[in-house]
């Protein structure tokens, strides 16, 4: 008689649980202690949407846009933000989805305008870029500008003596 292979239903695990199981493994592949705070923060507001007791087997598409509905809304967070959380919870339910624990979905970002910076003006080049004067000046201005000087401003210094003071 042959004999039949089945496959038994994947442990019932919860939210909590599967999450529990995931930092393990962030801790293993030894992940900072910055990096495990902001997954921990990050998951406990996931939960505030869903119930952390709740099957992870159950989490589907619809609860992302629920979490993405609390972000924006009740909490007010730009998109830019909303896509830091949704990184975490994706990489978390990508985790849980690799065990098995739940089908699989994709978890989109959402869209996030760029905002334009303003940039310094010829003048304000100009007046960064000027050395202070030493017998007015504080030395932690003089050591800011030689730093600057230094490392920062060299690409404003270029852009300045080839283009706006010589054009």
């Amino acid at each position: 008689m042959k004999q039949r292979l089945t496959m038994k239903k994947s442990m019932e695990v919860t939210v909590e649980e599967a999450y529990r199981l995931f930092e393990k493994k962030a801790k293993v592949r030894n992940l900072s202690e910055y990096t495990l705070k902001t997954y921990g923060y990050h998951f406990d507001a996931f939960v505030r949407c869903i119930d952390k007791s709740r099957l992870i087997s159950s989490i589907r598409e619809t609860d992302i846009d629920n979490f993405i509905m609390y972000l924006r809304n009740e909490c007010g967070v730009k998109p830019v933000t909303v896509n830091s959380y949704l990184r975490t919870i994706r990489g978390f339910l990508y985790d849980c989805m690799e065990r098995k624990y739940l089908k699989r979905f994709r978890i989109s970002l959402v869209y996030a305008e760029k905002e334009i910076k303003e940039t310094y003006t010829a003048d304000e080049l100009i007046r960064l870029l000027k050395k202070p004067d030493l017998s007015k000046c504080r030395f932690s201005e003089y050591r800011a500008w030689v730093f600057d000087e230094d490392k920062v401003m060299e690409p404003y210094r270029y852009i300045l003596k080839n283009y706006i003071l010589i054009g």
